[in-house]
């Protein structure tokens, strides 16, 4: 069983309550450092659905970084 290294405690209900759909999403670390867009939201279980050009993969919101989307302005 690991231990846990963290010491830093996160509300992740109060986290998720914070995304909405249409937000950006880029995840802390791992292979994938595409930017994705929100498409579900789950508070109860902290819990978020982003989707990328190759589908929708859900993640908790503690291991995503947010970029609101009033924040960005993409020329299509």
């Amino acid at each position: 069983m690991s231990k846990k290294q963290s010491t830093t405690y996160i509300d992740y209900q109060a986290r998720a309550a914070q995304v909405s759909p249409g937000d950006m999403a880029f995840p802390f670390s791992g292979t994938n450092n595409q930017a994705g867009r929100v498409v579900a939201v789950f508070p109860a279980i902290g819990m978020v659905d982003v989707e990328y050009p190759s589908g929708v993969t859900r993640f908790p919101v503690e291991e995503l970084q947010f970029i609101d989307s009033a924040d960005f302005w993409i020329n299509a």
